[in-house]
């Protein structure tokens, strides 16, 4: 299908219980890190929602403590607050490393 769209693609599911998953071109995934946030976020949210985690709590992000990146928080000078709902979906949506095309 995705030929058939004139567009590359890969994708990857497998049980969060553990066994086989199913891909497709999942050969050319190579983002372990986009993988893995997704199992960070699953475990904040179900922490929000059975109550161990606060949602709405603020969190402070000093610059000194942050690494450097290209995009994102790393560009922010100044000490930034946010609440650990918005700092997971900040995780979800922005990519601090460049990766290369080919």
């Amino acid at each position: 299908m995705l030929s058939d769209l004139g567009i590359l693609g890969a994708a990857y599911a497998a049980p969060v219980s553990g066994g086989p998953g199913v891909g497709v071109g999942d050969d050319d995934l190579v983002t372990p890190a986009s993988v893995m946030k997704i199992h960070v976020a699953l475990a904040i949210e179900n922490a929000i929602r059975d109550g161990s985690v606060d949602g709405a709590e603020r969190r402070a992000l000093r610059p000194a403590d942050r690494t450097p990146g290209p995009v994102g928080l790393s560009l922010i000078g100044d000490e930034v607050t946010m609440t650990v709902r918005d700092l997971v979906a900040l995780m979800l949506t922005i990519r601090d490393k460049s990766r290369p095309t080919s």
